[in-house]
């Protein structure tokens, strides 16, 4: 039996070992009453946030692509890539797997840098732009547990020094001898470590061999950056929105602040690789925020388990249009 084996299958122990507690703590009378009086328009928009988010990672991908690498890809094409990577990789930690079926799905246009790059930042500045809005919405927030603010008031802060730091550094001595010869002596390395692995496997080694100073290059550009942070923002915003109908939907008086605070918040635990698509950890974290705001457990529990349904409503989808995929190239 080996460690990968082993490894899924205490993610799935611990998923359902959460879920079981959780359950056990909940009052299931009480959730049905709060699910037969809320409004029956709240599911519908519940599914909304996922086609809404990937069809904004779509248009940010498409337009970087276009514009830093001047590869004119169809919409729906780029779209079709992202649902089929859904399917192939949500149950991997942080999405990975959605990263890496994007990355196999244009090999053939020679933006490896690029995507790498994009991929990257996308995961540093959504956590960025997370923060953000956590520090904004701490100064306008009352919380039932005060103590819990001062917490991340402080993680916060020093997380906005270090990354400050670390960008100033970056930017002082991104043209220093020492520093590019540190950045070729890595580039070098990991390019021997390539080869060696695609001489091993048989695979044709198509990485350019200054790939990490061309990563770089993008990497310190200010457009390319912006543009991530933009469309990141956005889709916070949007998923905090319809969080709040969805709540206010079961008369849960939540306000958007409030939600400006918890979504954020939620969206960095997701990225913990614990369990099993986030089974048991999202329901766990949706409990412990929103009831800093007074939301009993069972709302929490609903709300969570309308956007697990939601997201495998478009996991499916994903499989299908991976299943057709997968046969026309099969056939042709």
């Amino acid at each position: 039996m080996n460690k990968k084996f082993i490894f899924k299958i205490l993610k799935i122990l611990i998923a359902l070992g959460l879920l079981l507690f959780i359950l056990t703590k909940i009052n299931f009378e009480q959730l049905f009453q709060i699910f037969t009086t809320g409004n029956p328009y709240t599911t519908a928009a519940a599914c909304i946030v996922f086609p809404a988010q990937y069809i904004l990672f779509t248009l940010r991908w498409k337009l970087i692509l276009q514009k830093f690498a001047g590869v004119r890809i169809p919409f729906f094409e780029l779209l079709g890539i992202m649902y089929r990577g859904i399917f192939v990789g949500y149950f991997l930690p942080g999405g990975i797997g959605i990263d890496v079926y994007r990355l196999h799905a244009l090999k053939k246009y020679n933006v490896t840098e690029l995507q790498i790059s994009l991929l990257f930042l996308e995961k540093i500045l959504a956590i960025v732009v997370c923060f953000f809005l956590i520090g904004i919405s701490m100064l306008f927030i009352t919380v039932t547990d005060t103590s819990i603010l001062l917490y991340f008031k402080h993680i916060i802060l020093y997380s906005s020094i270090s990354l400050g730091v670390g960008i100033l550094i970056l930017l002082v001595f991104r043209h220093n001898s020492i520093f590019q010869k540190i950045l070729q002596n890595i580039n070098d390395l990991l390019y021997t470590i390539i080869n060696f692995f695609c001489s091993k496997f048989n695979i044709i080694n198509n990485v350019n061999p200054n790939f990490l100073k061309q990563i770089f290059k993008f990497l310190i550009n200010p457009k390319f950056i912006l543009l991530i942070v933009l469309f990141s923002l956005i889709n916070q915003l949007t998923n905090v929105v319809v969080s709040n109908i969805v709540f206010n939907g079961f008369s849960a008086n939540l306000k958007l602040v409030e939600n400006l605070f918890a979504n954020p918040l939620l969206n960095i635990i997701f990225l913990l690789p614990i369990s099993f698509g986030s089974i048991g950890v999202r329901e766990g974290a949706y409990i412990l925020v929103f009831g800093l705001f007074g939301i009993v457990s069972e709302m929490s529990l609903l709300v969570s388990f309308i956007y697990l349904t939601a997201t495998f409503l478009n996991i499916i989808l994903g499989g299908i249009l991976y299943i057709i995929h997968k046969s026309k190239h099969t056939n042709g």
